[in-house]
C-alpha cells in the first residue's frame, strides 16, 4: 500500500423496515450521539449482563444524514437470551432530523421493556446536533 493512500473504512448501517446501507465512514461524519452503557460489575470484561444503547447521526456533506440506533443487551445467564435491536433511516438534505431521531427512538422503544433509556439517549443525540447559527 502506497503510503499517501488513506485506507477508507466501510461501515454497514441497519435500517428499519428497508436493507442496510454501506457507507464510506469518512463520508459520513457523525454530527450528533447520544448514548447508555451499564453492565453488572465493577469491570465490563467481568460483567454478567451489559446493556448498550445508542443513537447516532452521520451527515455527508451533500446535507443527506443517516440517523441510526442500536440497543444490545447480553447476558451469561441460563435460560436468558441476548437481545438487538436496530432502527434507522436515510433522509434527503432539508429533511428534519429532530423528528428522525424521535423516530428512531420511537421505533427502538416499540421494541424494548424500558423507554425510559431510550428517551434519554434521544435526548442526548438532539443535544448534540450542531448549534444552529441564527
Amino acid at each position: 500500500m502506497n503510503h499517501n493512500q488513506i485506507e477508507t473504512k466501510s461501515i454497514l448501517i441497519k435500517l428499519s423496515n428497508k436493507t442496510p446501507v454501506k457507507i464510506q465512514e469518512n463520508e459520513w461524519p457523525i454530527i450528533a450521539h447520544g448514548n447508555y452503557k451499564d453492565y453488572d460489575n465493577q469491570f465490563r470484561f467481568q460483567a454478567n449482563r451489559a446493556t448498550d444503547l445508542y443513537v447516532k447521526v452521520r451527515q455527508h456533506i451533500d446535507g443527506r444524514a443517516i440517523i441510526y440506533g442500536r440497543f444490545h443487551y447480553s447476558t451469561n445467564f441460563q435460560n436468558e437470551r441476548d437481545n438487538s435491536q436496530y432502527a434507522g433511516y436515510v433522509i434527503d438534505a432539508g429533511d428534519d432530523i429532530i423528528e428522525t431521531i424521535q423516530r428512531v427512538g420511537r421505533n427502538l422503544i416499540e421494541r424494548l421493556v424500558d423507554p425510559c433509556l431510550v428517551r434519554d439517549v434521544i435526548n442526548q443525540c438532539i443535544e448534540d446536533l450542531p448549534a444552529e447559527r441564527l
